[in-house]
């Protein structure tokens, strides 16, 4: 049996379960504790960081089928490097997180 990542991805179970965003919703803000990776199902959605000035950027656009947060997983102190915001409607997967 070979293993099949987007089957698996498509399913809840054992830590992993669907949840709906609307536009603007935020998955995770910058510096919030890095405890979860999400999974965009359907929707899109935007990556932006704050400097230290409050300048605001968009450093990514994400789509359908992408994760997110994966690259908190290696930053100092593990916090979330940006904040991951809803763009359209959005299906995410994830077993931790505040929202």
């Amino acid at each position: 049996m070979i293993f099949d990542l987007a089957t698996f991805l498509d399913k809840e179970g054992v830590g992993r379960r669907f949840i709906q965003l609307q536009p603007t919703q935020i998955f995770f803000s910058q510096g919030d504790s890095a405890d979860a990776i999400f999974y965009l199902r359907a929707g899109r959605a935007k990556l932006t960081v704050v400097s230290p000035g409050g300048k605001e950027a968009t450093i990514a656009l994400l789509a359908s089928r992408e994760f997110i947060g994966k690259e908190s997983l290696a930053s100092v102190g593990a916090l979330y490097l940006a904040t991951a915001t809803a763009m359209k409607p959005v299906q995410r997967s994830g077993s931790k997180g505040r929202r």
